[in-house]
């Protein structure tokens, strides 16, 4: 196995007509080509040490994989006869285009993220274009989701909705004004089966429904929290799922005006893994979504549809603990009347102790929701694991390239729990302890 170290390396997976998923580089210097059974290998051209090259990849209609320019210089392309090529023209600038989507007429649309227009691939004459009016502003699109009739970008540092219409290909803004006051509002968009597209709340307060007649916020207000949700996909029961980001729990959105937390509560601190928990989804052959950790200790599973109702609901769930606490409690009192005032007094003790609290990571499923499979160790190589999952062809097995870790993650959905997750690599060395050096007071003279 080549060696797969490094930070930034892969941020894309796509499965491609052979089988095998490809992952475009990122700060890698070749394309990753990942095996069902986890074997990697390095195949085409070395792109040399630019960071941030490609940031997402979307398999086109004919299986060409086309890679979408962060700080690279032009698109790439990745047929299926395994030829790698650059196509269009030069485009200028970094951190470009974050994301894109195949359209219903055949072509990819990206955003602009840094970039000043929508990027446009069509992928029949491979031709590439930039559409639309300038617009001025950084880190303006980082999600999009195409309907039959239009792409629509929610904002991430812009002001409004971004929309293309597939048929006169204009590009305009619409709907409110969606700043909050501040940025990093949306960075997920799915298409529901009614065409409409859901974003679940990055930085914003509420959620986010765009439709052909119009751009709408529903659900709750939520407390002000950064990142609550990156990832999300559609799920066979018409439900979108978003796995939580620094959140505490997952959230369901629609049909309709369903807004929904679900699952058990799981920990926004301490840092980092209860920070950043989960960044790349993907939906397995039975309808159950999975989540590879980012700083998560373990993988996510989330059960849809007619399975989630096979376990407790979160309330039930509580309701249980809570009789269990209540019962503890009066076993304890029972046992403290026994006992003499110094055993008391040591009792005190142990409860007043400095020791440190962490907080609790569920066992228990609720909602069809639970932490699945082996805790991820060494803890020191537990951030920023993961960025991107993707199905094999049968999606019983699923296949992430490293993002820092420098392994390859095979997850076999057939096998047993116990055995069904494999780490394929060595792990990152142990960073050096940071040495505290002491700054010379010159005044001690």
């Amino acid at each position: 196995m080549d060696s797969l170290q490094g930070a930034g390396m892969w941020a894309s997976a796509v499965l491609g007509p052979d089988g095998f998923t490809y992952c475009l580089p990122c700060n890698a210097r070749q394309v990753l080509r990942l095996s069902e059974t986890g074997a990697s290998e390095l195949v085409g051209a070395d792109f040399g040490e630019e960071t941030w090259k490609w940031t997402a990849a979307v398999l086109g209609p004919k299986g060409t994989i086309w890679g979408i320019p962060g700080n690279a210089e032009r698109v790439v392309c990745l047929n299926p006869s395994g030829h790698m090529e650059l196509v269009g023209p030069v485009l200028e600038g970094t951190h470009k285009w974050h994301c894109a989507v195949l359209a219903p007429d055949g072509c990819i649309y990206a955003p602009p993220c840094d970039a000043g227009q929508v990027l446009r691939i069509d992928c029949a004459r491979r031709h590439v274009a930039l559409i639309g009016p300038l617009l001025g502003g950084v880190g303006k699109y980082c999600a999009c989701a195409a309907t039959q009739s239009h792409v629509y970008c929610p904002p991430n540092h812009a002001r409004q909705v971004l929309s293309i219409c597939l048929a006169t290909k204009q590009v305009e803004l619409i709907g409110p004004d969606l700043s909050f006051g501040g940025g990093g509002a949306y960075v997920s968009a799915v298409c529901g089966l009614d065409g409409v597209v859901h974003c679940p709340p990055f930085g914003a307060p509420r959620a986010l429904r765009i439709a052909e007649d119009g751009v709408e916020l529903y659900g709750p207000e939520l407390p002000w929290m950064a990142h609550k949700w990156r990832a999300a996909l559609l799920a066979p029961d018409g439900c979108v799922y978003a796995a939580p980001c620094n959140a505490g729990r997952v959230l369901r959105l629609g049909p309709g005006d369903d807004f929904a937390l679900v699952g058990p509560e799981l920990p926004c601190d301490p840092a980092p893994e209860g920070r950043e928990k989960w960044r790349a989804v993907a939906l397995a052959a039975d309808g159950t979504i999975y989540a590879v950790p980012s700083h998560a200790k373990q993988i996510l599973r989330i059960k849809t549809g007619a399975a989630a109702l096979e376990s407790p609901s979160f309330e039930e769930l509580m309701a249980a603990k809570q009789k269990a606490l209540s019962e503890e409690e009066q076993n304890l009192k029972a046992e403290a009347q026994g006992n003499s005032e110094e055993e008391m007094e040591e009792d005190d003790e142990e409860l007043d102790s400095d020791a440190e609290d962490l907080e609790d990571w569920p066992a228990e499923e609720c909602d069809g929701v639970s932490l699945w499979g082996p805790i991820f160790e060494p803890k020191w190589a537990r951030k920023n694991k993961f960025r991107a999952l993707a199905a094999g062809a049968t999606a019983e097995t699923l296949v992430a390239p490293p993002y820092f870790c420098g392994q390859v993650l095979v997850v076999r959905l057939d096998s047993p729990e116990e055995e069904a997750v494999q780490m394929l690599g060595d792990p990152p060395p142990k960073p050096p302890k940071k040495v505290f050096v002491p700054i010379p007071d010159e005044d001690a003279d």
